[in-house]
C-alpha cells in the first residue's frame, strides 16, 4: 500500500506534490485541532456541569437545614417505627426533591439508610454510588453524570445530596454545537484546499503554457506577453533562453551551410566515398557509391548484408585488413562484385569506423590493354616492314624459277610438287601482305560512300561460304548516312569477322550483320550463335598470332582492330553462352 502511494507521488509533478503535501498538512492540522477542541470542549462541559451540580446540591442542603430540626425529631421518636419515620421524612423531603425530565435529585440519609424521595425505583440503584466514599463526580451508565455532597447539621454528617443528570439530555446542546463547529471546520479546510488547488492549477497552467510558447519557439505575442505578465518570475529564465535559442539558431544554420556545403563537395567528387562505423554500419554514402549499389540507399544497412556479392572477394579482405589493423591501404579489384568493372581503391580507417575511396579505372585499364596492344602490333608491324621485303624478293625468284621447272619436260613427274610448292610460297606471300597490313597507318583509298553498300556487295561471297557449311549469313540493314571508307579494308574487316564468326557457330547457325544509325556514328554490328569467348582469353582477342584454331595464323582480328583504327572507328564485343557481337563504331566525320 505505501509502496503503490510512494509510486504514484513519484509520477506526479512538483506542482501535484506540493498540493499533495498541502492538503496533508491541512487534513493533519484541522484532525489535530478538532482533537484539542473537542477535548477543551468537553472539559468546558464537565465543568459547567460540576458547577451546576454543586448548586443544585448546595441549594438541597440549604433546604435540609432548615427542616433539620423537623427530621431529627421524627428519627428521635420512639413509639414510631423506622418505617413509619422513612414515610414521615419523604412526605417533608418529596416537595423539596423535585425532578424532571432532564435529572434526578435526592438526599440519603445515613441514620436510616435510605434514599430519598421514595416514589422513584431509580433512587434504589443509586444507592452503592452514594455509598462510595471516595468518589462524588462519576459518569455512569449511558454516559449520565452523578455528583453528590455531604450534609452536615450541627457539625455532624447526617447524609449526602445528590444530583443524577441523563447525558442525553445535559449533551445534546453542546454536542449539536460541537457538530456544527466541526463542520464548519472541515467546510473552511475544503475551501482552502481548493483555493489552493485553484491557485495551483492556474499556476500550473501558464507554466505549461510557458512549456509549450518554448518548445514551439514562438516569437513574442500579446499572448506570450500576457503569460510573462502572470509569472513575472520567469522573465529573466525567458529572455535567457531566447538569448540562447538565438545563438542556437544561428549556429544551427551556420553547421547546416557547413554540412551543405560538405556534402556538395563529397556529391561533386567523381570518385565513390563510403563511411562505416565499428559496427559496420553505413554512416555516408554519395552519389558515385550509390549508382555502384544501383542506387539503393544502404545508409545505416550494414555493409555485409546489403553486398553480399563482396564474400570472399580481395576487397573483403583488404577493408577487413583495414578496420583489424587500422592502417591506410590501397589495392586494384573489381567493384564490390561486378566483374566487368575495375575500380582503384582506398581505405582509411578512423577512431569511430573506415572510410573507403574509389574509382572506376575500367576505362584506364582497357586504355592501358589498347595502347599495350598497339604497342605489339607497331611492333610487329615495324618488323614486318622491315623484313617483309626482304623475305618476299627472294621468295618472288623461287616461285620464278618454280614455274620455270614446271614447264620442263625433265620435270613432268615432279609437276604436282612443284604446285604445291607455288602455293605454298603463294601464301607465305598472303602472310606477309597480312603483316604488312598491320604497319599500315592511314587509309589510302577512302572515299565518301554508305557502309550497307560494301555489305551487300560482300553478301554473296558470304552466304556461299556460310551455305557450304550449311549455316547462313543474316542482313538487318538499317538506313545510315555516308561515311569515309576505303573500300578493300573494310571488306577485309567484314570478311574476317564473318569468317570467324561461321567457324564458331553450330550447324544450323547464322551469322547477322547489322547496321544501325547514331547521333554521330555508323555502328556496323556483326553477330554469331556460337558458345561465346571464354573469359580467360577475351583479354588475347586481337593479339597478333594468338589463335585458338588449328590452322590459323591469329592475325585475322588483329588486321580487323588495325582496320578499325586506321578509320578511327572503336573496335568492342558483348560475348555470352549465346553468342559473340563485335561491334565497330564508325565517326561521320573523320578527324
Amino acid at each position: 500500500m505505501l509502496k503503490n502511494i510512494k509510486t504514484m507521488l513519484n509520477k506526479q509533478s512538483v506542482i501535484q506534490k506540493t498540493l499533495t503535501k498541502i492538503t496533508v498538512i491541512l487534513f493533519i492540522f484541522m484532525i489535530i485541532f478538532a482533537i484539542s477542541t473537542e477535548n477543551l470542549f468537553w472539559n468546558n462541559v464537565e465543568l459547567k456541569l460540576e458547577n451546576q451540580s454543586w448548586m443544585r446540591e448546595s441549594s438541597i442542603e440549604q433546604d435540609l437545614n432548615k427542616n433539620a430540626l423537623l427530621i431529627n425529631r421524627i428519627k428521635r421518636k420512639a413509639d414510631e417505627s423506622k418505617q413509619a419515620k422513612i414515610n414521615e421524612i419523604d412526605t417533608i423531603l418529596s416537595p423539596l426533591l423535585k425532578s424532571d425530565n432532564k435529572d434526578l435529585s435526592g438526599y440519603y440519609d445515613i441514620d436510616l439508610d435510605t434514599n430519598f424521595p421514595l416514589n422513584n425505583t431509580k433512587y434504589a440503584s443509586l444507592k452503592e454510588m452514594v455509598l462510595d466514599h471516595h468518589t462524588n463526580t462519576s459518569w455512569g451508565e449511558n454516559g449520565a453524570i452523578f455528583t453528590k455532597k455531604p450534609v452536615y447539621i450541627n457539625g455532624t454528617l447526617n447524609g449526602y445530596a445528590w444530583l443524577y443528570l441523563k447525558a442525553t439530555n445535559v449533551l445534546f446542546e453542546p454536542f449539536q454545537i460541537l457538530t456544527l463547529t466541526i463542520i464548519a471546520l472541515l467546510l473552511v479546510s475544503a475551501l482552502i484546499v481548493n483555493l489552493v488547488r485553484r491557485y495551483f492549477n492556474e499556476i500550473q497552467f501558464y507554466l505549461e503554457e510557458f512549456t509549450e510558447m518554448i518548445i514551439q519557439r514562438h516569437e513574442a505575442s500579446t499572448e506570450n506577453e500576457g503569460i510573462i505578465q502572470k509569472l513575472p518570475e520567469l522573465k529573466p529564465l525567458m529572455n535567457q533562453l531566447s538569448y540562447y535559442t538565438e545563438n542556437l539558431n544561428q549556429m544551427n544554420s551556420e553547421l547546416e551551410f557547413e554540412r551543405l556545403r560538405i556534402e556538395r563537395i563529397l556529391e561533386g567528387v567523381t570518385d565513390g566515398f563510403l563511411t562505416f562505423d565499428n559496427n559496420w554500419q553505413c554512416t555516408y554514402i554519395n552519389r558515385v557509391a550509390k549508382e555502384l549499389f544501383d542506387n539503393e540507399n544502404i545508409l545505416g544497412l550494414n555493409l555485409w548484408e546489403a553486398c553480399p556479392r563482396i564474400a570472399a572477394t580481395k576487397t573483403e579482405l583488404k577493408i577487413k585488413q583495414a578496420m583489424i589493423e587500422r592502417k591506410s591501404l590501397h589495392w586494384e579489384d573489381v567493384g564490390f562484385g561486378q566483374l566487368h568493372q575495375y575500380y582503384e581503391y582506398h581505405a582509411y580507417p578512423f577512431e569511430d569506423g573506415l572510410t573507403i575511396f574509389f574509382q572506376n579505372v575500367t576505362s584506364i585499364k582497357e586504355q592501358q590493354n589498347e595502347l599495350n596492344r598497339l604497342q605489339r602490333v607497331n611492333l610487329i608491324g615495324q618488323l614486318a616492314a622491315g623484313i617483309g621485303h626482304e623475305i618476299r624478293n627472294p621468295l618472288t625468284s623461287v616461285r620464278g624459277f618454280l614455274q620455270l621447272l614446271s614447264t620442263k619436260p625433265n620435270f613432268k613427274e615432279q609437276s604436282e610438287v612443284l604446285e604445291l610448292m607455288i602455293s605454298e610460297i603463294d601464301r607465305a606471300n598472303l602472310i606477309i601482305t597480312d603483316f604488312l597490313s598491320l604497319a599500315k597507318v592511314n587509309v589510302e583509298h577512302a572515299k565518301y560512300q554508305n557502309i550497307n553498300d560494301i555489305v551487300y556487295n560482300l553478301y554473296p561471297l558470304m552466304q556461299a561460304d556460310a551455305f557450304n557449311n550449311n549455316k547462313e549469313v543474316r542482313l538487318n540493314l538499317n538506313e545510315t548516312e555516308n561515311i569515309l571508307l576505303d573500300t578493300n579494308e573494310i571488306k577485309q574487316l567484314i570478311l574476317n569477322i564473318v569468317r570467324n564468326g561461321l567457324e564458331a557457330t553450330h550447324t544450323g547457325g547464322s551469322v547477322t550483320i547489322s547496321t544501325l544509325q547514331e547521333p554521330a556514328k555508323v555502328v556496323l554490328v556483326i553477330r554469331d550463335d556460337g558458345p561465346g569467348i571464354p573469359l580467360e582469353i577475351q583479354k588475347r582477342v586481337g593479339t597478333p598470332f594468338f589463335t585458338t584454331k588449328d590452322t590459323g595464323t591469329g592475325l585475322g582480328l588483329a588486321i580487323s582492330q588495325s582496320i578499325a583504327q586506321r578509320h578511327n572507328a572503336s573496335f568492342d564485343f558483348e560475348t555470352g553462352k549465346n553468342g559473340t557481337s563485335f561491334i565497330i563504331k564508325f565517326p561521320k566525320h573523320v578527324g
